[in-house]
């Protein structure tokens, strides 16, 4: 079981966004750990309060109870954005875009352009950057819907 990797099911997301909760501690805390790509060898240690034959025995009763599944078994129809730091992209050519696909991109940055819209489109670096000794990232997001 070890090896086996769990996703929330629409129950079980349903349960982590309701006001109050039927399930144990030890339970919640381990439906908050499962995010679709941890095995239970990675979430027994992240589940520090918990013994691990605990952590198992908690995850086959949210599996049994239907808060969660095999990752294998669910569909999401949603945009993941972690995928965008951990799926291989095909190496970009030497002469870049094509010249279709860079007018395109223009055409849509302008016109958000000029509704008002501040337009920086992120790419991953052809080559990875290494960091300098102690050198470390630093990143802000603002999300701003009103």
């Amino acid at each position: 079981m070890e090896q086996q990797v769990f996703a929330l099911t629409q129950k079980g997301s349903a349960e982590l966004l309701a006001a109050d909760t039927s399930l144990s501690a030890a339970e919640l805390e381990l439906l908050v750990l499962i995010d679709g790509r941890s095995s239970v060898a990675q979430i027994i240690p992240a589940a520090s309060s918990l013994a691990p034959e605990a952590v198992v025995a908690a995850l086959q009763k949210l599996a049994a109870s239907g808060y969660i599944a095999s990752a294998a078994d669910i569909t999401i129809d949603a945009i993941d954005s972690g995928d965008f730091f951990t799926k291989a992209l095909a190496a970009p050519t030497a002469g870049g875009a094509s010249p279709q696909a860079a007018s395109e991109s223009d055409a849509g940055v302008s016109s958000l352009k000029r509704n008002g819209y501040y337009v920086r489109i992120a790419r991953r670096a052809a080559t990875p950057r290494a960091l300098a000794a102690g050198e470390k990232i630093h990143v802000v997001v603002v999300e701003d819907d009103a």
